[in-house]
């Protein structure tokens, strides 16, 4: 619903905590689970600013991440979501 042809602008930051978080927990941190948090931004002419802020849980079962999302249009209402990904 955000793709356009026209010119946009995009910003995405994603950071890894790297067992900063994790590590403070004993059975956790055998888990080798990564607490990871970031924000996406998009701006169109169109539908103006769309933003994603999120933070999870990536290495589950050392292929899974799930993250909780909350997405905000312009004009529109804060939805939060959940995102799950499977890598390999």
């Amino acid at each position: 619903s955000n793709s356009t042809n026209e010119n946009y602008i995009a910003v995405n930051y994603e950071h890894h905590f790297n067992g900063w978080i994790i590590n403070k927990f004993p059975i956790l941190r055998k888990s080798k689970m990564q607490v990871v948090g970031g924000v996406n931004f998009l701006y169109t002419e169109e539908k103006k600013e769309y933003t994603e802020i999120f933070a999870g849980l990536e290495h589950i079962f050392k292929i899974i991440r799930m993250d909780l999302v909350t997405k905000y249009q312009k004009g529109g209402k804060i939805i939060p979501e959940f995102r799950i990904g499977i890598g390999f």
